[in-house]
């Protein structure tokens, strides 16, 4: 699975759920008796993908003493182990939200993150995926969003009436973790495609808002249930379209007509088709769930004036 390795090809929320789990052991190690970590095998992870800084500084907060052992040294000298924590496809992210407080405390101080000035500036972020390659490796594919001129307009609106801005933001393989979570620390609230990327909302301040844009048919409830686990709320898009009439999409309408987005992902050929296609913007749900969004910031702001 090195595609998911969390390195070049930045498949960080796999590599995510490698980790994340086993630091929720960590914390209640003496509850479930187990000894300290030593050795991390990653059966499936090569040592170039290792190298990689964002799983390598992922690795230095949570078992910064753990030997790591990769794919090519398991092969030429396979090893033993008293515990095995395997990631599964179903969520694997944090099950108690101090755990998820405690790792975004070690990230902030590893990256300097200051905190947000409560009362600034509300601030939204609109997440644009990389599109292309970048140094030589492909970045996962565009997601592309066909009403994203619209949809930033439509958040500019909403946001004067409190007086906040909306910034475009980006972070690919690139990019350093630290600078992954000053980005992402820096957003109150954020507006993305699915994708890989939003593991990193577990570094997004308690109280800011997430919203995730999803493709016609597409579900995975995983990044909700991180939002809920980091005190982000999450914010629903999910009635969306094909933004095309392309064969390939009037094929798949029609054969996955029946299916709703939870029912899809049951059904491996519709899961993996229904990202391939660019994303047409429910607009009035938009609206909805991003004035909401607003609204709950703005409401963890007690102190502040109103705008």
């Amino acid at each position: 699975d090195l595609r998911h390795a969390g390195g070049a090809t930045m498949g960080i929320a796999h590599f995510a759920k490698r980790l994340l789990r086993l630091f929720g052991l960590q914390q209640q190690r003496e509850r479930y008796g187990f000894p300290p970590v030593d050795r991390i095998a990653f059966p499936a992870t090569s040592s170039r993908h290792l190298a990689h800084d964002w799983p390598r500084s992922m690795l230095s907060l949570i078992a910064p003493q753990a030997a790591l052992l990769s794919a090519e040294q398991l092969i030429h000298k396979p090893c033993c182990f008293a515990h095995l924590v395997v990631a599964a496809r179903e969520d694997t992210y944090f099950t108690r939200s101090k755990d998820a407080a405690e790792l975004r405390a070690r990230a902030y101080k590893l990256a300097r993150v200051k905190p947000r000035d409560r009362c600034s500036p509300l601030l939204a972020c609109y997440f644009r995926r990389s599109e292309g390659a970048a140094a030589g490796r492909w970045e996962g594919g565009p997601r592309q969003v066909s009403n994203v001129d619209e949809l930033q307009r439509t958040m500019r609106r909403l946001l004067l009436r409190v007086g906040g801005t909306v910034r475009q933001v980006n972070v690919n393989s690139s990019h350093s973790f630290s600078q992954q979570v000053v980005v992402f620390a820096s957003c109150d609230m954020l507006v993305s495609v699915h994708g890989s990327h939003n593991a990193n909302i577990m570094w997004m301040q308690p109280g800011s808002a997430f919203m995730e844009i999803n493709p016609f048919l597409f579900y995975y409830s995983s990044y909700k249930h991180l939002a809920t686990m980091a005190e982000v709320k999450y914010l629903p898009n999910r009635r969306n379209s094909i933004a095309t009439f392309s064969r390939a999409a009037s094929r798949f309408r029609r054969d996955f007509a029946g299916l709703d987005d939870t029912a899809c992902q049951k059904v491996n050929r519709c899961r993996s088709l229904s990202r391939s296609f660019p994303t047409l913007v429910n607009m009035t749900d938009f609206t909805l769930n991003f004035n909401g969004g607003i609204d709950y910031v703005l409401a963890r702001r007690k102190s502040c004036p109103r705008v």
